[in-house]
């Protein structure tokens, strides 16, 4: 496993983040060994990682993970990078903030407050029958 941290020279975002739903998801970029860097053995020469930021505004959850894609049939495999540094973390949230995280995050957030304001709003409440009594 290699020990030198990440940094901003290591990593950019592919293309653009993707909102999926509650969260924000971005394909990264990486000028670095990912196999060697976070110990992951048992590849074959021409099996793949790809590198994946998740962020999910709601709970502030952020999830950095590679999925393996293996060239013989077998499945592939989500692996979380847990062993991250917090400097690497954020590193990887810097780039994310960069490619737009925060408008991104803010349009999530808003969506649900709105989707909220509407479940309350159709609540229909029933008054209780006229029985004529005074």
């Amino acid at each position: 496993m290699i020990t030198t941290e990440i940094t901003a020279k290591d990593v950019s975002i592919h293309d653009e983040l993707l909102i999926e739903g509650d969260h924000i998801n971005a394909y990264l970029d990486v000028w670095f060994d990912v196999a060697a860097r976070f110990g992951l053995t048992g590849l074959g020469g021409d099996d793949y990682i790809n590198l994946y930021a998740d962020y999910y505004p709601k709970s502030q959850r952020f999830i950095v993970y590679c999925i393996v894609k293996y060239t013989d049939g077998s499945d592939s495999k989500s692996i979380p990078l847990s062993d991250m540094s917090c400097n690497e973390r954020a590193v990887v949230m810097g780039v994310m903030r960069d490619a737009g995280l925060d408008k991104h995050a803010a349009d999530i957030l808003r969506a649900a407050r709105r989707r909220s304001g509407r479940a309350h709003r159709h609540k229909v409440t029933t008054k209780p029958p006229d029985t004529g009594a005074i």
